[in-house]
């Protein structure tokens, strides 16, 4: 029979959690149709079936966890007799929460975060796990909260995936206690906040890019001609129900400049040399609840600043609903950190390896500048560009860094 596997679905992806089935065994299923939604550390992704027939068994229940490759429903001849659905989730070696784990003594074994958790014995048997669905088990374990700590709604008392989603809304967390020490004083308690695939990714990620070695340089970019040619803009496309962000313009700002500067367009290729890119390819950090995602607007250099709005709109909505496909997460040749929104005057961002250089953006501010011969207030922002010191000099990142503050400052030279 045809078996169903859990695909790569981003670069940096090992496992995946099957948030939702959308069929059950006996179901018909065709080429192409959409089975199950699968999440993965950076989105939640479509399961897409290859095969025609009728799907026999699922092996991985909602909530469970499976490694890339490891089977997750089977697909039988069209009119084959459904098997019962999976009930042990620890077929598969990553798939079983540690609530699931075999109890000994009335105490399950420690979970991944050495936290002792005590589960109840069930009818005098203390093999038997708390009831609860699949699904509430890996969404209380990712928000550390104890399911003894959760009345159930479902038959029988099973504790169900509302169950968990009022427990968060409630603000129930789990706790430890910490003991009386020197160092903390008197004994306290303190929240345990278990680190999801997208933190985890995002911590492996700067932890590699602390081993580079690197400096920063920081300009200041006035915004009197930007701030009226946007307003024009955006009059004019008003109409059109659409406009253009300080982003966008940064953007193409630098598509256009990096062209120029093709070493800063570049990445390091280990053991290798210098990779140098044809096309620029722009990542776009943007910061969720969970972690840190890089959409890619492609071929930048290439587009105008409508398409660049219009794109980085779109792909900013996907990143916040988590609908990000790999293709659209991969393959930037620069970056960009924007924290202005935020009240950041100035920062430094952190590079994106193996790119060569990442650009820190900061909030708009009103600074005083000689215009004329006299003191004025201008509007300013200060970006800062963090480099790769393996690939660049600081005499090479600083001369990007000048062209694209003229760029900024003459953006009408944007346009053409």
């Amino acid at each position: 029979m045809p078996e169903i596997l859990m695909p790569r679905l981003s670069d940096t992806m090992e496992e995946g959690s099957i948030a939702k089935w959308l069929k059950e065994p006996g179901d018909m299923i065709h080429d192409g149709d959409v089975i199950a939604e699968v999440e993965t550390d950076k989105a939640t992704m479509d399961l897409i079936a290859y095969e025609d027939g009728t799907l026999t068994s699922i092996v991985v229940r909602e909530g469970a966890s499976a490694p890339i490759g490891a089977v997750v429903a089977i697909i039988g001849e069209s009119g084959a007799t459904a098997e019962p659905a999976v009930r042990d989730d620890r077929r598969n070696a990553k798939a079983a929460p540690a609530e699931e784990q075999k109890i000994s003594g009335g105490s399950a074994e420690q979970d991944d975060f050495s936290v002792k958790k005590a589960l109840p014995a069930q009818h005098g048997d203390t093999s038997l796990r708390l009831p609860s669905s699949p699904l509430a088990r890996n969404m209380a374990r990712n928000a550390g909260i104890d399911l003894a700590d959760i009345q159930g709604s479902g038959p029988g008392g099973r504790i169900v995936r509302a169950d968990v989603e009022a427990a968060v809304q409630n603000g129930r967390t789990q706790t430890i206690a910490i003991p009386s020490s020197p160092q903390n004083g008197s004994g306290h308690t303190s929240t345990l906040l278990p680190v999801n695939k997208m933190r985890k990714i995002t911590a492996e990620r700067l932890t590699e890019a602390a081993t580079i070695p690197q400096f920063t340089l920081t300009s200041q970019v006035e915004l009197t001609k930007l701030n009226a040619l946007r307003q024009e803009i955006n009059t004019y496309l008003s109409k059109f129900n659409e406009k253009v962000s300080v982003t966008d313009i940064l953007i193409k700002a630098c598509a256009n400049t990096l062209v120029t500067h093709e070493k800063v367009n570049s990445s390091w290729a280990e053991g290798q040399g210098i990779l140098l890119h044809q096309g620029v390819d722009i990542g776009l950090a943007v910061a969720l609840e969970d972690g840190l995602v890089v959409p890619v607007i492609k071929g930048a250099e290439k587009l105008s600043l409508r398409q660049i709005a219009g794109l980085t709109k779109s792909l900013i909505e996907k990143a916040r609903s988590k609908k990000l496909t790999p293709d659209e997460m991969k393959g930037s040749t620069f970056s960009i950190s924007n924290l202005g929104p935020f009240g950041i005057e100035q920062f430094t961002a952190i590079i994106n390896p193996p790119e060569a250089a990442i650009l820190a953006v900061g909030s708009a501010n009103m600074v005083p500048a000689v215009k004329e011969g006299q003191i004025a207030m201008i509007s300013a922002v200060k970006l800062t560009l963090t480099v790769d010191h393996r690939i660049l000099d600081g005499a090479q990142g600083a001369a990007f860094l000048k062209d694209l503050v003229a760029s900024l400052e003459n953006p009408s030279s944007i346009l053409i």
